[in-house]
Protein backbone atom coordinates (compact mmCIF):
# COMPACT_ATOMS: atom_id res chain seq x y z
CA UNK A 1 0.00 0.00 0.00
CA UNK A 2 2.03 3.31 -1.32
CA UNK A 3 1.06 5.96 1.49
CA UNK A 4 1.97 9.30 0.00
CA UNK A 5 1.00 11.34 3.53
CA UNK A 6 -0.33 10.50 6.97
CA UNK A 7 -1.32 13.47 9.41
CA UNK A 8 -2.73 13.06 12.83
CA UNK A 9 -3.98 15.96 15.39
CA UNK A 10 -5.09 15.07 18.54
CA UNK A 11 -7.83 12.45 17.62
CA UNK A 12 -8.08 13.04 14.19
CA UNK A 13 -6.02 10.37 11.74
CA UNK A 14 -5.60 11.29 8.32
CA UNK A 15 -4.24 8.99 5.29
CA UNK A 16 -3.60 9.80 1.96
CA UNK A 17 -2.28 6.83 -0.51
CA UNK A 18 -2.10 5.50 -4.01
CA UNK A 19 -4.61 2.33 -4.39
CA UNK A 20 -2.60 0.60 -6.90
CA UNK A 21 -3.37 -2.99 -5.61
CA UNK A 22 -6.22 -5.09 -7.74
CA UNK A 23 -9.73 -5.26 -6.17
CA UNK A 24 -9.24 -8.58 -5.50
CA UNK A 25 -7.10 -7.32 -2.34
CA UNK A 26 -9.95 -5.13 -1.26
CA UNK A 27 -12.14 -7.91 -1.30
CA UNK A 28 -10.28 -10.18 0.46
CA UNK A 29 -9.34 -7.54 3.59
CA UNK A 30 -13.18 -6.11 4.32
CA UNK A 31 -16.33 -7.99 5.75
CA UNK A 32 -19.01 -9.41 3.68
CA UNK A 33 -21.47 -6.71 4.68
CA UNK A 34 -19.32 -3.99 3.01
CA UNK A 35 -19.23 -5.86 -0.13
CA UNK A 36 -23.10 -6.95 -0.58
CA UNK A 37 -23.84 -3.07 -1.96
CA UNK A 38 -20.80 -2.15 -3.91
CA UNK A 39 -21.56 -0.24 -7.71
CA UNK A 40 -21.47 -2.33 -10.80
CA UNK A 41 -19.11 -0.15 -12.54
CA UNK A 42 -15.58 -1.07 -12.66
CA UNK A 43 -14.15 1.89 -11.73
CA UNK A 44 -16.38 3.52 -8.95
CA UNK A 45 -16.76 -0.75 -7.14
CA UNK A 46 -12.50 -0.08 -6.52
CA UNK A 47 -13.19 3.76 -5.14
CA UNK A 48 -15.54 2.36 -2.90
CA UNK A 49 -13.90 -0.60 -1.58
CA UNK A 50 -10.59 0.94 -1.18
CA UNK A 51 -11.91 4.06 0.39
CA UNK A 52 -13.34 1.58 3.22
CA UNK A 53 -10.60 0.07 3.22
CA UNK A 54 -8.81 3.05 4.55
CA UNK A 55 -11.37 3.64 6.95
CA UNK A 56 -10.26 -0.10 8.57
CA UNK A 57 -6.10 1.45 8.10
CA UNK A 58 -7.25 4.39 10.06
CA UNK A 59 -9.31 2.42 12.85
CA UNK A 60 -8.81 -1.46 13.36
CA UNK A 61 -12.32 -1.89 14.88
CA UNK A 62 -14.37 0.44 12.13
CA UNK A 63 -17.75 -0.49 12.58
CA UNK A 64 -18.46 -1.32 9.23
CA UNK A 65 -22.36 -3.08 10.34
CA UNK A 66 -23.49 0.97 11.33
CA UNK A 67 -22.49 1.80 7.73
CA UNK A 68 -25.15 4.12 6.00
CA UNK A 69 -25.22 6.23 2.64
CA UNK A 70 -27.28 9.35 3.18
CA UNK A 71 -29.26 10.60 0.19
CA UNK A 72 -26.89 12.33 -2.17
CA UNK A 73 -24.55 9.58 -1.68
CA UNK A 74 -22.18 10.60 1.87
CA UNK A 75 -21.58 7.32 4.03
CA UNK A 76 -22.08 7.99 7.55
CA UNK A 77 -22.36 5.93 11.03
CA UNK A 78 -25.80 4.99 12.19
CA UNK A 79 -24.97 5.66 15.92
CA UNK A 80 -22.98 8.24 14.97
CA UNK A 81 -19.95 6.94 17.24
CA UNK A 82 -17.75 8.53 14.88
CA UNK A 83 -17.35 10.83 12.12
CA UNK A 84 -15.28 10.42 8.82
CA UNK A 85 -14.95 11.71 5.31
CA UNK A 86 -13.10 9.85 1.75
CA UNK A 87 -12.26 11.39 -1.41
CA UNK A 88 -10.77 9.82 -4.73
CA UNK A 89 -8.64 11.67 -7.49
CA UNK A 90 -7.78 9.20 -10.20
CA UNK A 91 -5.75 6.64 -8.52
CA UNK A 92 -5.25 8.92 -5.12
CA UNK A 93 -7.56 8.38 -1.90
CA UNK A 94 -7.73 9.35 0.89
CA UNK A 95 -9.73 9.35 4.30
CA UNK A 96 -10.12 11.33 7.50
CA UNK A 97 -11.60 9.75 10.91
CA UNK A 98 -12.83 11.30 14.22
CA UNK A 99 -14.73 10.22 16.90
CA UNK A 100 -16.58 13.20 17.64
CA UNK A 101 -16.37 16.41 15.17
CA UNK A 102 -17.60 16.24 11.83
CA UNK A 103 -14.92 16.46 9.28
CA UNK A 104 -14.16 16.49 5.60
CA UNK A 105 -11.17 15.43 3.15
CA UNK A 106 -10.49 16.45 -0.12
CA UNK A 107 -8.45 15.14 -3.04
CA UNK A 108 -7.73 16.89 -6.09
CA UNK A 109 -5.08 16.13 -9.17
CA UNK A 110 -3.60 20.30 -10.03
CA UNK A 111 -5.06 20.76 -13.37
CA UNK A 112 -6.46 24.94 -15.15
CA UNK A 113 -9.99 23.74 -14.55
CA UNK A 114 -10.40 25.28 -11.21
CA UNK A 115 -9.62 28.43 -12.92
CA UNK A 116 -11.59 28.04 -15.70
CA UNK A 117 -14.53 27.48 -13.28
CA UNK A 118 -13.52 29.69 -10.72
CA UNK A 119 -16.66 32.09 -10.69
CA UNK A 120 -18.90 29.78 -9.76
CA UNK A 121 -16.78 29.32 -6.06
CA UNK A 122 -14.85 32.39 -5.74
CA UNK A 123 -16.01 35.98 -5.15
CA UNK A 124 -13.85 38.59 -6.83
CA UNK A 125 -12.51 39.10 -2.76
CA UNK A 126 -11.32 36.22 -2.56
CA UNK A 127 -9.74 35.62 -5.93
CA UNK A 128 -7.43 38.60 -4.62
CA UNK A 129 -6.32 36.59 -1.13
CA UNK A 130 -6.01 33.53 -3.38
CA UNK A 131 -3.56 36.04 -5.57
CA UNK A 132 -1.40 37.68 -2.74
CA UNK A 133 0.05 34.07 -1.87
CA UNK A 134 1.01 33.30 -5.76
CA UNK A 135 4.75 33.05 -6.27
CA UNK A 136 4.12 34.50 -9.92
CA UNK A 137 1.18 35.02 -12.34
CA UNK A 138 2.31 31.95 -14.30
CA UNK A 139 0.27 28.46 -15.33
CA UNK A 140 1.50 26.73 -12.88
CA UNK A 141 1.24 28.66 -10.25
CA UNK A 142 -2.49 29.92 -11.31
CA UNK A 143 -3.42 25.75 -11.66
CA UNK A 144 -2.25 24.75 -7.91
CA UNK A 145 -3.38 28.13 -6.22
CA UNK A 146 -7.23 27.85 -8.23
CA UNK A 147 -7.27 23.80 -7.35
CA UNK A 148 -6.56 24.98 -3.65
CA UNK A 149 -9.07 27.19 -3.54
CA UNK A 150 -11.51 24.94 -5.03
CA UNK A 151 -10.14 22.06 -3.05
CA UNK A 152 -10.58 24.19 0.43
CA UNK A 153 -14.87 24.87 -0.29
CA UNK A 154 -15.61 21.01 -1.15
CA UNK A 155 -14.18 20.36 2.05
CA UNK A 156 -15.99 22.32 4.05
CA UNK A 157 -18.96 21.75 2.22
CA UNK A 158 -18.43 17.96 3.36
CA UNK A 159 -17.71 19.13 6.73
CA UNK A 160 -20.64 20.78 7.17
CA UNK A 161 -23.07 17.66 6.36
CA UNK A 162 -25.50 20.58 4.70
CA UNK A 163 -27.27 20.33 1.52
CA UNK A 164 -28.23 23.49 -0.08
CA UNK A 165 -24.78 25.46 0.25
CA UNK A 166 -23.24 28.17 -2.29
CA UNK A 167 -19.97 28.02 -1.77
CA UNK A 168 -19.57 31.51 -2.48
CA UNK A 169 -22.40 33.04 -0.09
CA UNK A 170 -21.98 30.33 2.60
CA UNK A 171 -18.35 29.42 2.46
CA UNK A 172 -16.06 32.56 2.12
CA UNK A 173 -12.58 32.30 2.20
CA UNK A 174 -11.28 35.11 4.47
CA UNK A 175 -7.78 34.43 5.03
CA UNK A 176 -4.80 32.04 4.16
CA UNK A 177 -1.42 31.58 6.12
CA UNK A 178 1.47 29.91 5.15
CA UNK A 179 2.66 27.47 7.91
CA UNK A 180 4.82 24.63 8.15
CA UNK A 181 4.27 22.38 4.97
CA UNK A 182 0.98 24.09 3.74
CA UNK A 183 -1.83 26.68 4.48
CA UNK A 184 -3.78 26.95 7.18
CA UNK A 185 -7.59 28.41 5.78
CA UNK A 186 -9.99 30.38 7.70
CA UNK A 187 -13.65 30.14 6.45
CA UNK A 188 -16.71 32.44 6.77
CA UNK A 189 -20.35 32.09 6.53
CA UNK A 190 -21.46 28.63 7.65
CA UNK A 191 -17.86 27.66 8.11
CA UNK A 192 -16.92 29.81 10.38
CA UNK A 193 -14.68 28.04 13.17
CA UNK A 194 -13.97 25.46 11.27
CA UNK A 195 -10.41 24.26 11.09
CA UNK A 196 -9.59 24.16 7.39
CA UNK A 197 -5.58 22.81 6.22
CA UNK A 198 -4.13 22.34 3.12
CA UNK A 199 -1.07 21.01 1.28
CA UNK A 200 0.74 20.03 -1.75
CA UNK A 201 1.96 17.07 -2.38
CA UNK A 202 3.58 16.50 -5.92
CA UNK A 203 1.26 17.06 -8.21
CA UNK A 204 -2.16 16.55 -5.84
CA UNK A 205 -4.04 18.89 -4.03
CA UNK A 206 -4.90 17.66 -0.21
CA UNK A 207 -7.21 19.41 1.84
CA UNK A 208 -9.04 18.49 4.98
CA UNK A 209 -11.32 20.42 7.91
CA UNK A 210 -12.47 19.89 11.29
CA UNK A 211 -15.77 21.49 12.97
CA UNK A 212 -15.67 21.51 16.18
Amino acid sequence: MPVFFQHQESNTPLILWEALEDESFFREALPSTVLDSMPTHAEKRKQYLSGRFLLQQLDPHFPYEQLRVATGGRPYLADSSAHFSISHAGTYIAAILDPSNKVGVDVEQITERAHRVRRKFLAPVEEEILKSFLFSPNEEDVSHAYTLAWSVKETAFKALHQSGVDFIRDLPIEQMDAVAGGWSIKIGGKGMGMNVAARFIGNICLCWAVKE
